[in-house]
């Protein structure tokens, strides 16, 4: 018997312009106008369940993400979304995809997410495309931060903790409305 395996459009062409090793996924590093520009949503939320599962045929594990959005900057996204991405743990099977953002049940999260239908691979840039959302307990002041671990450059060069985008939620919120702002302005 013949299995004929067909992935969608966007899975397809994402992985054309990402390549995979053991330990390092490799993307062009993405400034924040990148980011903005290509997302079909950005959306602010808590993660509320996270769930992996073999695919059908037990050839890969899924995980499947819930987000309950409580503010939308870009796109039409609100309430519940659910999202996948390739990877995860199942009993005592573990697939890891360098560079593919990990999420937390109960994190607060900001997202630049990709114009998938399908829903795999969500985030644009890979893990460049999704923030975390950290409170300091002293302030209370909220800060965002995107994780770079397991990305490198096309030539080789893994991305560094220094190249991670830092700033407070109040600054990423005002940033990416003036992008969105100057975007319109042009159209």
């Amino acid at each position: 018997m013949r299995i004929k395996v067909v992935l969608p459009m966007a899975l397809v062409a994402c992985l054309l312009l990402v390549t995979v090793s053991a330990d390092a996924a490799s993307v062009r590093k993405m400034s924040l106008p990148e980011l903005t520009r290509n997302s079909e949503a950005i959306v602010i939320g808590t993660v509320t369940e996270v769930s992996s599962s073999w695919a059908t045929d037990r050839a890969q594990i899924f995980t499947s993400v819930t987000l309950n959005v409580s503010e939308s900057l870009k796109g039409n996204k609100s309430g519940v979304i659910t999202f996948t991405q390739i990877g995860g743990v199942v009993g005592d099977t573990r697939v890891s995809v360098a560079g593919f953002p990990k999420f937390v049940e109960g994190s607060e999260v900001l997202l630049f997410l990709a114009n998938d239908p399908d829903g795999y691979i969500p985030t644009i840039g890979l893990g460049q495309g999704k923030f975390d959302i950290l409170t300091d307990q002293q302030t209370g002041e909220k800060t965002v931060a995107n994780d770079v671990l397991g990305l490198q450059t096309p030539s080789g060069r893994p991305l560094s903790t220094a190249e991670t985008t830092r700033m407070t939620l109040d600054e990423m919120k005002t940033s990416v409305t003036r992008m969105l702002s100057a975007e319109d302005d042009v159209r």
